[in-house]
């Protein structure tokens, strides 16, 4: 990523002009981060109750031609480890921690007030669409 894109430590330099009148001031906005020229686009497409061998791109029987075109063209990850219910995989592959450590160890309909299964994400534990916005992507989520 170029230097422009990461967020400051310090504030950047001040380029406008403070005078003793305000109409005689000129403010200085930073420019907002935005995705370097020819930047990918980023999918994270996850799938619930389908077997890792039940599409084609993976080799699976089923005809899926659209899934295989976007796998083709992208990278494919096969070693992720599943939860055995939704919430915390979704957690776990959108923050890339473990499901507890990001405070959804059960169904995100289900918090138990409990560490680790409150269901409130610690902003130390950034989501990939979080760091994507701060490097000037724009984000969408579809879902159910």
């Amino acid at each position: 990523m170029p230097k422009s894109a990461i967020q400051p430590v310090n504030a950047p330099e001040f380029n406008g002009r403070i005078s003793t009148f305000a109409k005689d001031s000129v403010p200085d906005w930073p420019a907002p981060p935005s995705a370097p020229q020819n930047a990918p686009n980023v999918l994270i497409w996850m799938l619930d109750d389908v077997g890792f061998g039940q599409i084609g791109a993976f080799g699976g029987l089923a005809s899926t031609p659209n899934i295989d075109r976007v796998a083709a063209r992208g990278l494919v990850y096969n070693n992720f480890h599943a939860t055995s219910l939704c919430s915390p995989s979704r957690a776990a592959l959108l923050t890339g921690r473990n499901h507890h450590a990001v405070h959804i160890g059960s169904h995100a309909a289900a918090p138990s007030g409990f560490p680790g299964y409150d269901d409130i994400i610690p902003k130390s534990a950034a989501t990939t669409a979080r760091i994507l916005r701060d490097y000037g992507y724009s984000m969408m989520a579809i879902g159910k």
